[in-house]
């Protein structure tokens, strides 16, 4: 047995083999995107067999949603610890979540296109990823309502979407290098990344300026 291997059989027997190979994917993903992601590659990239994959998921199109899954859970994360600010008041902590939505598009540009413009067929019937998802938006929600507190649920509700929206049409366009040069001419990105933010929020005449 090779080393290899035989590292691939403990991972496998000590509960980790499906952890190191979301890791793996997400390095595949960052480096090459996800259109270049197969189980094959899988395998080499994580030190495994060829075989090793299946034992946790059924096809390349299980591996991405769990991929997106971990994504989803990740910018979560980035919410939550927005809200747990404790020096942030919170319209300080709902302009920070709308600048780490932007953050984490750039900063793992491959997730992102994943999450939000990747995934594959039968994704939106993925309980795991259906899950993580709903609990990403319930963190923004978090965040943004104690912000807005003047307004009704449905205001709200439409506020976030407008939020969501924005924040994730911005971060796409630079993805897909969409903001031409003749379009940001004389501008600078964090000069544009405000804009965006107070965009993406809407009017708060009656909130604190930033």
């Amino acid at each position: 047995m090779s080393a290899t291997t035989d590292m691939a059989s403990r991972s496998y027997h000590h509960g980790s083999l499906r952890d190191t190979l979301v890791q793996a994917a997400l390095a595949v993903i960052e480096r090459d995107g996800h259109e270049a992601l197969s189980l094959r590659e899988l395998a080499q990239a994580a030190g495994v067999s060829s075989a090793a994959p299946y034992r946790h998921f059924a096809d390349r199109a299980a591996v991405l949603a769990a991929v997106a899954c971990a994504g989803y859970e990740d910018l979560r994360r980035d919410c939550e610890a927005v809200a747990a600010d404790p020096a942030l008041d919170p319209p300080a902590r709902l302009r920070a979540l709308a600048r780490a939505f932007i953050a984490f598009s750039r900063l793992r540009p491959g997730l992102f296109r994943l999450m939000f413009d990747g995934q594959p067929p039968g994704a939106d019937s993925d309980p795991a990823l259906l899950n993580a998802e709903a609990e990403c938006y319930a963190a923004v929600v978090a965040v943004a309502a104690p912000a807005l507190p003047r307004l009704d649920a449905p205001a709200l509700r439409l506020r976030i979407v407008t939020l969501w929206a924005t924040l994730y049409g911005y971060s796409m366009a630079g993805q897909r290098h969409r903001m031409r040069p003749y379009m940001t001419e004389g501008l600078d990105e964090a000069g544009i990344d405000a804009a965006i933010v107070e965009a993406a929020i809407g009017p708060l005449d009656d909130l604190p300026a930033r």
